[in-house]
C-alpha cells in the first residue's frame, strides 16, 4: 500500500521578542565635539532577524513516500500462475486400452481337453456315438472348426453332429436335440493314427449360453477315436451312445486304456 507523503512541518512561528533591556538611555557627556555619536545605533543589528533560519522546513524529507516498495503489486511472485506444473494432462495414460487382453477373446481359439498326444483308442464296429462336452470362454461364440483325431479306424462314412444344452447342466446329449453338420465325413486312418479338421463355419452354429457337445457316429464300419489316457479329465467331459448315454468312464467298465479324453477339438470364435 502507497504510503503519501507527509509534510511535518512544525511551524515555529516563535516571533522571539527580545526585550532589549537596556535601560533609558544614558547621558554622554559630550566632549567639546558634540557629537554623541555613540551610535547606540539600537537599530539592534544584533540580526536576531527572527526569520529564524533555523529552516524548520522540516522538510526533513522523512520522505514518508514509504517507498519500502511493499509494491503490493504482489510482486513477491507468487506467481498464481500455479506453475506447480500440475500437467492436468493426467498423463497417467490411461489409454483406455485397459488391456481389454483380460476380456473374453473374440479372436479364434481352440478348445480341447486332451493333450494333442494320445496312447489309445475307443471305438465300435455297429451303431454307437461318442461326444465330447466344451463350455465357451464368452458368449455368443461361433463354432468354425471341428478337429477329430482316429487311430486304426476304417469309418469312411462317419455323421458329424452337435447337441446344445444351453442350461451347461452336465447331464450329457440325453435329450437334447441332434443338429446335424456333416454327413458321410472319412475318418479312415492308419495304426499311427491321423488328424481331421472339418470347417463347418458355413453351417451357422452360434452358443449363446451353456455348453456343446460335439459328437461323431459311425453305423457300418469300425470307428476307432484316439484318447489321451494321461490327462486328468472330467468324468462328465466325454460321452459314449449305445443304447443310451453314458460317460466314457462308466462305458469302460474300469478299464483304465479306455478311460481318458477323446481326440476332439474345436475353435471358436
Amino acid at each position: 500500500m502507497r504510503l503519501g507523503r507527509f509534510a511535518l512541518l512544525t511551524t515555529i512561528g516563535a516571533s522571539i521578542a527580545f526585550a532589549l533591556a537596556c535601560g533609558p538611555p544614558k547621558q554622554i557627556e559630550k566632549e567639546d565635539s558634540g557629537e554623541a555619536d555613540t551610535d547606540t545605533d539600537t537599530d539592534s543589528d544584533t540580526d536576531t532577524d527572527t526569520d529564524s533560519d533555523t529552516d524548520t522546513d522540516t522538510d526533513t524529507d522523512t520522505d514518508t513516500d514509504t517507498d519500502t516498495d511493499t509494491d503490493t503489486d504482489a510482486d513477491t511472485d507468487t506467481d498464481t500462475d500455479t506453475d506447480t506444473d500440475t500437467d492436468t494432462d493426467s498423463d497417467t495414460d490411461s489409454d483406455t486400452d485397459t488391456d481389454t487382453d483380460t476380456d473374453p477373446p473374440n479372436w479364434p481359439y481352440d478348445l480341447a481337453h486332451h493333450d494333442g498326444s494320445f496312447e489309445s483308442q475307443v471305438g465300435c464296429s455297429s451303431t454307437c456315438e461318442f461326444a465330447v462336452r466344451f463350455t465357451p470362454t464368452s458368449y455368443p461364440a461361433d463354432l468354425l472348426t471341428v478337429t477329430i483325431d482316429t487311430i486304426s479306424s476304417t469309418a469312411s462314412e462317419a455323421t458329424l453332429s452337435i447337441y446344445k444344452d444351453v442350461m451347461g447342466s452336465g447331464n450329457g446329449p440325453t435329450g437334447l436335440t441332434e443338429e446335424v453338420l456333416e454327413l458321410s465325413i472319412d475318418l479312415s486312418s492308419s495304426p499311427g493314427g491321423d488328424n481331421f479338421v472339418f470347417d463347418v463355419e458355413s453351417a451357422g452354429v452360434t452358443i449363446s449360453d451353456g455348453d456343446i457337445y460335439v459328437a461323431v457316429s459311425e453305423n457300418n464300419s469300425f470307428m476307432g477315436i484316439a484318447i489321451d489316457n494321461n490327462s486328468v479329465s472330467d468324468a462328465d467331459d466325454n460321452w459314449v451312445y449305445a443304447g443310451a448315454w453314458m460317460t466314457l468312464v462308466d462305458a469302460a467298465g474300469g478299464k483304465a486304456a479306455l478311460e481318458g479324453d477323446m481326440g476332439i477339438a474345436i475353435e471358436l470364435q
